[in-house]
């Protein structure tokens, strides 16, 4: 081996293997002309040599910061054929190696506060604080955790931190496996424990993951919330939980929601929600679907919304729904007699009327409307019975079927009409025309027309026009009467109608009477409002009630323009009215008492 001398390195100078080069130098103790300094030797030490170069240790080499300005080396290359380099760079105040860095054994410290341990397959930084159990493996800590908060994976115990209001399940991990939480993470966060296989919980504060077969669970930030359910995912808020053997929960965010039980539940957010059941779906204040299926949706206005029936959609808003643009479709599947697609249904006192409104758009200040179907389910045993019924409230808060449509009929307060238009028969009814409300205007009329023949066909007569009483039964009867206002003096006081035409039964026509005595049939009763006194014959006869004596009580215009005066004497009384002089002979002229006058 030759030793060098420092006054021998030149720019071209290379070491051979036998060369020895002084490393170790003492600046207090040796000559200043034996320095290694920018003054006598390149920056960079070129050695052609395959074996490992040892320094020990001692007083070590002197390695300056300061830019080639005190005498001292500013950077240090060791450059072995076919290895890794290590040089300090000073523009980034840092040691640089061209290939990694290995630390064989024990953690890597940098600084006073942070620590990376790598233990088998687990990496695990800030390892004085956090912990990974030591039988696991590929499980990760990225961060987080603090002295009294640690991150655990594979811990049979429980976060440190107290939460406000328990959750469900909130206890030790006990049936936590040894060594089977595997490829689980936390990255970063204080006072979380992941007990699953792939599990991970990112950020946020005392957020548990317990130990389920099923594994591969979530928690993104938040606090206090807990997965112990397989395959399941919170995303922030705090004391939510998805506990029990089901997988595939989810809950965003929110304050105290649970998933207890079903496969694919959801809390989409919200307040004190719960899903219970495969596929339920809740969301908002207090809502609660409870059933496989099930969907509810709640306002803000603060009391529990529950949804039990499977398969249901239910939502609560006080204020209203508002679709704004395009179409609602209800497209059902449902089957039965007593099956409804659409029910709108109310609580409280039948009073508490829940009521549907259609509303159209104006142009011009008309409204328009577009026409349209509304098809009832039938009613009955067969689909010919197929109603369609409007209700009502009454007066004592009792439902009333209102308006009914059946077979093409119209039910007026009864849902079984047997007429065109039909009313229910407990009561006596009214059709007529309202008031005229415009002042100063005239009552409009109302008209009763039968149909007409077809246009254009030959000798067709038009449609009769019937008026028909109800059925009587025993020796009841039935009466047809004519009613209407007789004129009064001037003024705009009301002259309400008065029966002026009635039928009676027995084919009676009482015209100016309501009364036509007993037993009579087929005549005309002709009166100034006084009832006859007297039984008119069962005949077809014309008969004058009671009037003034000596009055004249039918006037009969003959075809030559003179009248014909029946009139009665003051003579005659109606108790002789069956008498020979009181009988009426066309043939003669003039009878005593009686008398025909033609003029």
């Amino acid at each position: 081996m030759a030793k060098k001398k420092i006054s021998q390195f030149k720019e071209t100078t290379s070491l051979a293997n036998d060369d020895i080069l002084p490393v170790v130098v003492n600046a207090a103790t040796v000559p200043a002309s034996r320095k290694i300094s920018t003054a006598n030797v390149r920056k960079e030490l070129l050695a052609a040599i395959s074996d490992p170069v040892l320094i020990n240790s001692g007083a070590g080499i002197n390695f300056g910061t300061a830019d080639e300005s005190d005498g001292d080396i500013d950077i240090l290359t060791l450059n072995v054929a076919d290895t890794p380099k290590l040089w300090w760079d000073d523009s980034a105040d840092s040691f640089v190696a061209s290939k990694g860095l290995r630390i064989a054994d024990g953690p890597l410290t940098l600084g006073a506060a942070f620590q990376i341990a790598a233990s088998g397959s687990n990496y695990c930084a800030r390892s004085d604080v956090n912990k990974i159990d030591d039988g696991t493996q590929t499980n990760s800590i990225l961060g987080g955790g603090a002295a009294n908060y640690i991150n655990a994976i594979g811990s049979p115990g429980l976060p440190y931190g107290i939460p406000p209001a328990l959750p469900p399940e909130w206890e030790a991990d006990a049936a936590y496996p040894d060594n089977a939480a595997t490829v689980a993470t936390i990255c970063g966060g204080y006072d979380h424990i992941c007990n699953q296989i792939a599990g991970l919980i990112c950020g946020g504060g005392h957020n548990f993951i317990k130990y389920n077969a099923q594994g591969h669970s979530v928690i993104v930030g938040g606090s206090f919330n807990l997965v112990s359910s397989g395959r399941s995912a919170i995303v922030g808020g705090t004391l939510n939980a998805i506990h029990g053997p089901h997988i595939q929960g989810f809950i965003g965010s929110g304050t105290g929601n649970r998933i207890t039980d079903g496969d694919f539940a959801t809390i989409v957010n919200g307040y004190l929600c719960r899903a219970r059941g495969n596929h339920a779906i809740a969301w908002g204040n207090q809502a609660i679907a409870s059933a496989n299926g099930a969907v509810a949706l709640a306002d803000a206005s603060g009391a529990v919304f529950e949804n039990s029936t499977e398969n249901m959609f239910a939502a609560r808003y006080v204020g209203g729904f508002w679709w704004s643009g395009g179409k609602t479709w209800i497209d059902t599947m449902i089957e039965g007699a007593d099956a409804a697609s659409l029910v709108v249904d109310n609580s409280g006192a039948a009073g508490n009327v829940a009521a549907i409104e259609f509303q159209t758009s104006t142009m011009a200040g008309a409204d328009r409307y577009k026409a349209g179907r509304i098809i009832g389910v039938y009613d009955g045993t067969a689909f010919t019975t197929s109603r369609l019924t409007l209700q009502t409230i009454g007066a004592s808060q009792q439902v009333v079927d209102a308006l009914t449509l059946k077979n093409g009929r119209v039910g007026i307060l009864t849902v079984s009409p047997t007429f065109s238009v039909g009313f229910e028969g407990a009561e006596a009814r009214t059709i007529g025309v309202e008031r005229n409300e415009t002042l100063g205007a005239a009552g409009c009329k109302l008209t009763i027309q039968s149909g007409s023949a077809a246009a254009g066909s030959t000798n067709k007569q038009a449609g009769a026009l019937e008026l028909k009483t109800g059925s009587a039964t025993g020796t009841g009867y039935g009466t047809m009467s004519f009613w209407t206002p007789e004129p009064g003096s001037s003024g705009t006081a009301d002259r309400d109608p008065v029966e002026r035409l009635r039928i009676s039964g027995a084919g009676n026509l009482c015209i100016g009477v309501t009364s036509w005595g007993s037993n009579a049939k087929k005549n005309i009763v002709l009166g100034a409002g006084t009832p006859p006194t007297t039984n008119p014959t069962d005949a077809a006869s014309i008969y004058v009630a009671d009037n003034v004596p000596g009055n004249a009580c039918i006037h009969t215009r003959t075809e030559n323009g003179g009248v014909i005066k029946l009139f009665q004497g003051a003579a005659i009384a109606d108790a002789g009215a069956g008498a020979a002089e009181t009988q009426l002979n066309l043939l003669l002229a003039h009878l005593r008492a009686m008398g025909i006058i033609a003029t």
